[in-house]
């Protein structure tokens, strides 16, 4: 198999991050990757090593993802030793998904060109935008200096249109919008049930916290507390998904808010087949975070997602979404609750029209990897 070096987030248990690199795993399966370490901006095995020590049991997953796959397992020993010493076979790279055309991933994605002498092809990844982080203190918008590398490239897929539109501002030519990598977890809308008329209304709230967002999140955990509170006396079945360990917090004060019992808090969701198997049993979602947003969209679950960062927004545009959409930055209880009314008596509608948009974003999505893979196997 060919080596190959993927850049991203991985290994910190959050739903979106591991899903995407599980998608770049299953989708480039000719390829052996291993996550670049975004912490200390070193290769595994360190960052591996590090992971195994905190959570032994990201060495079984990744026994247990070797064995699924057919892979021939080879000793730890080789594994760490080809890393550290190079097995003098050729490397490949990927920029994976996420946020990552931004300040803190040049320097790797530069690192990752020069170590393998060949091009980087773009997982569709996110931009960050300059409206948003402009307020954060010592960003830079690197985006001209992203340029003089991505022109090298045949072609850049993006998660949605803002990120394209960023990016050409700056002159990167061949920009695509390929869509978000988790929309590949879609399956189509099979045929629903007679609903039963005596069960109650299934909603499912995704809350958790997040180091930049717009507006206070304070206050949207006490909006989604009020919404929790008067939907549960309206008869509905609420319960919260927390998808990254960080979330649990959020999920305890929300639910002690809005008087709900523990019960009503789900274990951390952190993998995309956990994640996917619960929401597909509710008939709404209210999202924070992005990837819960995304991986419903994948289950043909109708979701409003909350605009924390324009990230968001980014995606919901990829689908034809917005009007889904609402900036944390003017986040209120009765808006959430009108837009909830106008969507609950036309659901299966709303399924349908979800599923009909992730089928297009699926199929371009699909077209881009094949471009992809013929960057991979030239190099």
């Amino acid at each position: 198999m060919i080596p190959g070096i993927y850049i991203g987030w991985t290994g910190f248990q959050n739903l979106g991050d591991e899903a995407m690199f599980e998608l770049c795993r299953r989708r480039f399966a000719q390829v052996h990757w291993s996550p670049y370490s975004m912490v200390s901006n070193v290769p595994e095995p360190v960052a591996f090593a590090r992971r195994v020590v905190t959570n032994p049991t990201h060495l079984f997953r990744m026994l247990a993802d070797e064995c699924r796959s057919g892979r021939r397992l080879r000793t730890l020993g080789t594994r760490v030793a080809s890393h550290v010493l190079g097995s003098g076979e050729r490397e490949v790279a990927m920029l994976g998904g996420g946020t990552l055309i931004n300040g803190e991933c040049l320097e790797p994605y530069v690192a990752m060109r020069k170590r393998t002498s060949s091009l980087v092809p773009v997982f569709g990844s996110g931009v960050q935008n300059p409206a948003f982080w402009s307020g954060v203190p010592g960003w830079v918008d690197s985006r001209r200096l992203w340029a003089a590398e991505l022109n090298d490239l045949p072609v850049v897929g993006v998660r949605g249109p803002l990120s394209k539109g960023l990016l050409d501002e700056v002159g990167v030519r061949n920009v695509i919008v390929s869509g978000d990598p988790a929309v590949l977890f879609h399956s189509a809308l099979a045929e629903q049930a007679t609903n039963d008329k005596q069960r109650p209304l299934r909603i499912a709230i995704n809350c958790g916290t997040t180091r930049y967002c717009s507006g206070n999140l304070q206050k949207v955990h006490d909006e989604m507390a009020s919404v929790a509170s008067r939907l549960v006396r309206s008869g509905a079945f609420v319960e919260l998904l927390p998808v990254w360990p960080e979330d649990m917090h959020s999920c305890y004060e929300v639910a002690k808010r809005a008087e709900l019992n523990r019960s009503a808090i789900q274990p951390t969701l952190s993998s995309a087949s956990a994640y996917l198997s619960k929401v597909r049993s509710f008939d709404l979602l209210i999202a924070l975070k992005l990837h819960a947003a995304i991986l419903a969209a994948a289950a043909n679950v109708p979701f409003v997602l909350f605009e924390y960062q324009p990230k968001c927004l980014d995606f919901c545009r990829s689908i034809e979404w917005e009007e889904f959409s609402i900036p944390t930055s003017r986040f209120e209880a009765g808006e959430l609750l009108d837009l909830m009314g106008g969507m609950l008596p036309v659901l299966p509608k709303l399924q349908s029209r979800l599923c009909a948009k992730m089928c297009a974003l699926v199929r371009r999505f699909e077209e881009y990897c094949l471009q992809i893979e013929t960057i991979l196997l030239r190099n």
